[in-house]
Order: C-alpha cells, then structure tokens, then sequence
C-alpha cells in the first residue's frame, strides 16, 4: 500500500479530474481565477497587465486552497491520537499475527 508508483498516482489523477463529479467544475475555477469579465475582455486591456492579474489571482487561489487544507490535515493529526485513546484505550498496535 505504501509503494505506489509515481505514474499510477499520475494516471488516478488524471481519472478522478475527468470524473462526472469534478469536470463540470473546472470552468467556474478557471473564470474564477481568471477574474475575467464581460467588460474586461470588452475593454481590450492592456495584454501584460491582464496575464499579471491572472497571475496573482492564481497564485492567491492557490495559497489559500493550500492554507486551508494544511490547517485541516494538521487539526486532524492533532485531535486524533486522544480520540482513538478514547475510544478504545486498549488498543496500543495491532497484534504481530496481524501486521503485514
């Protein structure tokens, strides 16, 4: 379960990003991202300036999607080991018939 090859997970991505759940949703991201508008392309700005917004949209898109899951994943590490005590404070490791 540990050893997945860079390739396999390359190939689940690829096929979760076509799924019916996910691809609907990449062109709100994308005009999300872009900022675009119908009065901006009507407009005709300035080319430089509107690759530089896309840019700092992107890249503030993508901390703060980063900076949120990060903060989930470490409250989880962190709530979980008194949970698991909790709920069952025997359980220290699984038995050596079991590991694998």
């Amino acid at each position: 379960m540990n050893n997945v090859s860079i390739s396999a997970a390359l190939i689940a991505g690829i096929i979760s990003f076509l799924s019916p759940c996910v691809l609907p949703l990449v062109p709100p991201y994308l005009i999300y991202l872009t900022g675009a508008t119908i009065e901006h392309v009507a407009n005709d700005e300035a080319v430089a300036s509107s690759k530089r917004a896309v840019m700092l949209s992107a890249l503030l898109f993508v901390f703060g999607f980063s900076t949120v899951f990060v903060g989930l994943g470490a409250t989880a590490s962190l709530i979980s080991p008194p949970i698991r005590l909790a709920v069952a404070p025997s359980f220290r490791s699984p038995p050596a018939s079991l590991s694998f």
